[in-house]
C-alpha cells in the first residue's frame, strides 16, 4: 500500500532531469560537456526552458571541483545570450573538490546545503574524477563508496544529484571506471563534439523513455570571449564554427599529450618535471610544448609554485599566468560569501557576474 501511495517520478527538465535523480552527464575531455552542464543548471536556477523543454525552477548548488577558471565568462555569456539581467540569487557554487570516498567531508557537505535559507533541486558535481580524490575509477569498491556518498546527498537534499564524467581515450563513447557507475545511474546521457556539432543522446533513462538525440553548437559571446551551447536542427549546419575538441584536435601530438597530462592533474598541477614523467616525453619536446601551450592560452603558469594547470577549455580564455593574490579588478555586484560548505567556500551571485576571477583558495569564483 505504501508502494503504491508513493509519488511518480516528474522531471526537473523535462524529459531529461528526473526529480531527486542521479545524472551522469559524460563526453571527451574538451567535448563541450560542461558547456551543457553549467547550461542545464543555470536553467533551473532561473526556471528558463532548457533545449524547447520545460524547466522546474529550484536552487542549485554547482560544484566546480577543476577549478574556476573561465566560469565568470561562461556564466556572463549564458546571461547575455539568454538576455536574462535578473539577479542569479538561486545558483551557488563551490570552487573546490567535495571528496565522495571522505565520510566526514561528504557529511559536511550535506550540512552546509542544509544550512542555506532553500533546499536544493539539483547539485552539480563537476567532474567525478577530481571528486574522488585518491580513488580508483576502475575500482568497484571506490565507485561503490562514492555512490553511496552521491545516494546519501539525493537523500538528505532531495536533490537530483548530476557527475560530470569523462570518456575514456580508447572509445569517446563509454563512460570511464567501472560499470558499477552505469548501473547505479538513473540517466546517463552522452555528450559528442564531432567538427563543432554536438550531439546529446540518452544511454539509459531508468524510469522513463529516452529522450530524442539533439544536436548544438557552441554559440561564441564575442563581448565576454566565451561561448554558449545552443540547439540547432539535425539537418542545420554549423557554419564551421569549431568546438572545443576539433580546436584541441588541431594542435600537435606532443601538445596534446601534455596538455591532457596537465588537466588530468586538475587544480594540483604539474612542475615542468612532473610533466616529463607523466607523459615520458623528452625533456625538450615538454618544454617545447609547455611554451606553444602558453602562447596558445590553453594553460597558465604559476612562476611562485613552479607549476602549469589548465587555463580554460576554450583557449581565448586563459591567461599566461595564475594570479597569487587578490584579484585585480573587483566583483562587482556580488554578495560576500554567504556560508561555507565543509570544503573550498561558497558564493552566491547576486546579480551580473562580476569581472575578475581570483584563483585564490581563499577566495569564490
Amino acid at each position: 500500500m505504501d508502494l503504491a501511495n508513493l509519488p511518480p517520478m516528474s522531471w526537473q527538465v523535462d524529459g531529461h532531469l528526473p526529480r531527486g535523480g542521479f545524472i551522469v552527464l559524460y563526453g571527451a575531455s574538451g567535448g563541450g560537456k560542461t558547456f551543457v552542464g553549467l547550461d542545464l543548471a543555470l536553467a533551473v536556477s532561473t526556471g528558463l526552458e532548457w533545449g524547447g523543454n520545460v524547466v522546474d525552477q529550484g536552487h542549485v548548488v554547482y560544484v566546480s571541483a577543476e577549478g574556476s577558471s573561465g566560469l565568470n565568462q561562461r556564466i556572463k555569456a549564458w546571461q547575455t545570450y539568454r538576455d536574462n539581467s535578473a539577479p542569479l540569487a538561486n545558483i551557488h557554487f563551490v570552487t573546490d573538490a567535495v571528496n565522495l570516498l571522505d565520510a566526514p567531508q561528504v557529511l559536511e557537505f550535506i550540512a552546509g546545503i542544509k544550512s542555506q535559507h532553500e533546499a536544493p533541486a539539483l547539485v552539480v558535481l563537476d567532474t567525478l574524477a577530481r571528486c574522488l580524490v585518491g580513488g580508483d575509477e576502475n575500482s568497484a569498491q571506490d565507485m561503490g563508496k562514492a555512490i553511496y556518498a552521491v545516494d546519501l546527498i539525493r537523500k538528505e537534499t532531495g536533490a537530483a544529484v548530476m557527475v560530470i564524467h569523462h570518456t575514456t581515450k580508447a572509445n569517446p563513447e563509454t563512460e570511464r571506471g567501472s560499470s558499477s557507475l552505469r548501473g547505479a545511474a538513473d540517466t546517463m546521457m552522452l555528450v559528442c563534439n564531432k567538427d563543432g556539432r554536438i550531439t546529446l543522446t540518452c544511454e539509459k533513462q531508468k524510469d522513463g523513455a529516452p529522450f530524442t538525440a539533439t544536436d548544438w553548437k557552441l554559440h561564441p559571446i564575442d563581448a565576454v570571449e566565451s561561448c554558449v551551447p545552443v540547439k540547432v536542427e539535425r539537418n542545420e549546419t554549423v557554419d564551421g564554427q569549431r568546438g572545443e575538441a576539433s580546436l584541441e584536435a588541431s594542435l600537435p601530438r606532443a601538445q596534446r599529450t601534455v596538455l591532457e597530462a596537465i588537466r588530468e592533474a586538475g587544480r594540483t598541477g604539474l612542475t615542468a618535471k612532473q610533466t616529463m614523467e607523466a607523459t615520458g616525453r623528452a625533456k625538450s619536446t615538454v618544454y617545447q610544448a609547455l611554451d606553444k601551450l602558453l602562447d596558445g592560452r590553453w594553460i597558465l603558469y604559476n612562476k611562485a609554485e613552479r607549476l602549469y594547470t589548465v587555463g580554460s577549455s576554450n583557449p581565448s580564455n586563459a591567461v599566461q599566468s595564475r594570479p597569487t593574490g587578490q584579484a585585480e579588478t573587483a566583483l562587482s555586484n556580488v554578495q560576500s560569501v554567504q556560508q561555507p560548505l565543509g570544503v573550498g567556500r561558497i558564493g552566491q551571485l547576486d546579480g551580473q557576474p562580476g569581472t575578475g576571477i581570483d584563483d585564490d583558495d581563499e577566495v569564490w569564483l
